[in-house]
């Protein structure tokens, strides 16, 4: 299977939980294929000639989590809504997200074990987590920084 078409756009590689969502969320060739569960996916899903390994240790029926740490999905049942809009049929949608940003200045986004931090002068920097928890205390510290440092910035400016 090449790229995934979803109805938003093309899946060329699996960056994290937003695109690995759509992956898992594109019709079923088969009904064997759409029996399978993320613990038949272990080996990888391949998109576009790479192949995505999921972590066998926290990866479930319902919960599918790159070996990267870069993302994960869960399963939310038909008629529960998820936040992500698809709350009248079962889908995929991102596990653990959460994002703040300062206009369009700087922000810190966190998926999963994965935070990345940019700012408008074109810095940008991904750090992957060895645990979740160690990823949100980092977000955490992340966007007090960018938040003191821009509260620095307008003082200065004034």
């Amino acid at each position: 299977m090449g790229p995934v078409l979803t109805p938003t756009r093309i899946i060329r590689s699996i960056c994290g939980s937003g695109d690995l969502a759509a992956v898992l969320n594109a019709p079923a060739l088969t009904e064997a294929d759409a029996a399978e569960t993320p613990r038949d996916w272990l080996a990888g899903i391949w998109v576009n000639g790479a192949v995505y390994s999921l972590d066998p240790a926290v990866t479930t029926e319902t919960l599918a989590v790159l070996a990267d740490g870069a993302g994960a999905v869960e399963w939310s049942p038909e008629g529960l809504a998820c936040g992500y809009g698809h709350g009248r049929v079962g889908h995929w949608c991102p596990a653990d997200v959460e994002s703040w940003q300062d206009g369009d200045v700087r922000g810190v986004t966190r998926d999963w074990r994965s935070i990345h931090i940019w700012d408008a002068n074109g810095y940008s920097e991904s750090i992957v987590y060895p645990t979740v928890a160690e990823a949100k205390a980092a977000f955490l510290v992340e966007r007090d920084l960018l938040e003191r440092m821009g509260e620095e910035l307008v003082a200065n400016a004034a």
